[in-house]
């Protein structure tokens, strides 16, 4: 048996999320990373956000695919969730 820990990071992609971003960064704390990127909210979903992780990125909406799977390639854990922030 390994006592090697498997580290995750949990990805969210996010706009003026500011009703919802606490409970779902708050529901991430046991992740070894987050990682959000957010599309230039006009709220204060990204002050929420840097609250629980220096790993807020800002960049304009490339569509839903490309957005996930550009926050997918910033995480730096073995493993990865993806959970929308609503």
């Amino acid at each position: 048996m390994s006592d090697i820990k498997a580290e995750i990071s949990a990805i969210v992609v996010c706009f003026n999320e500011e009703e919802n971003i606490q409970r779902c960064l708050e529901s991430l704390c046991w992740c070894d990373e987050i990682v959000v990127v957010d599309s230039f909210s006009t709220d204060r979903t990204a002050e929420i956000c840097r609250e629980y992780t220096d790993h807020l990125i800002q960049r304009a909406w490339a569509g839903y695919r490309d957005q996930k799977a550009f926050a997918h390639s910033q995480a730096t854990k073995g493993w990865v969730i993806l959970v929308d922030a609503d």
